[in-house]
């Protein structure tokens, strides 16, 4: 058996019960159960071939994820290439994100926009310490789990601050995703 063949046998045997949950910039997201670590988890699915451009914006969102140990950030479990099939496997968000809230139903009251924005500041702060820069702050990437806590997701388009770049560096175009995409967070009303 040839090695392609055998880690596309141990793919198939580690993950079950694979469900299409969403569509990302890089490919197809699916829920499956992880046999290896007994859980439920997120698979991100890219087509390497297709995503040919943006091969280094990958490449950047899985060394972001592989370092951050943080309880606002998703987890990372591994990455698998099966052919021209990149598999991401991260921590499974039940709760949606918070785009899918402000979508389904009224808006959100005060003190769940609070504790929403004080758990997202959490993950900017520990980013910042670390030197990273997520750059695309919106709804869509604010995930909840089943019990509501709140994890940042999505590091397509993050920065690393080295200790030569000034952060002047960074281009301001981030803050301006930023800021176009806050009022979509605080769309609620204030009682």
């Amino acid at each position: 058996m040839s090695d392609s063949a055998s880690m596309a046998a141990a793919t198939e045997a580690r993950f079950s019960n694979r469900d299409l949950i969403g569509r990302g910039s890089f490919g197809d997201v699916y829920r499956g159960f992880d046999k290896e670590l007994s859980k439920e988890v997120a698979i991100k699915v890219i087509d390497l071939e297709e995503a040919e451009d943006d091969i280094e914006d990958i490449q950047k969102e899985i060394s972001v994820l592989s370092q951050c140990r943080c309880p606002y950030i998703t987890d990372y479990y591994g990455s698998y290439l099966h052919q021209t099939k990149l598999w991401i496997v991260m921590e499974y968000m039940a709760g949606g994100s918070v785009a899918d809230l402000l979508q389904a139903g009224p808006p959100l009251d005060e003190i769940s926009i609070a504790c929403i924005l004080r758990d997202l500041l959490h993950a900017v702060e520990y980013l910042h310490s670390e030197g990273k820069i997520h750059r695309d702050i919106k709804a869509a990437n604010i995930l909840l789990t089943e019990s509501g806590d709140v994890k940042v997701a999505d590091f397509g388009v993050s920065a690393q601050l080295t200790k030569t770049m000034s952060r002047r560096k960074v281009p301001s175009k981030p803050l301006t995703i930023c800021i176009r995409n806050l009022p979509t967070l605080l769309s609620c009303s204030f009682n």
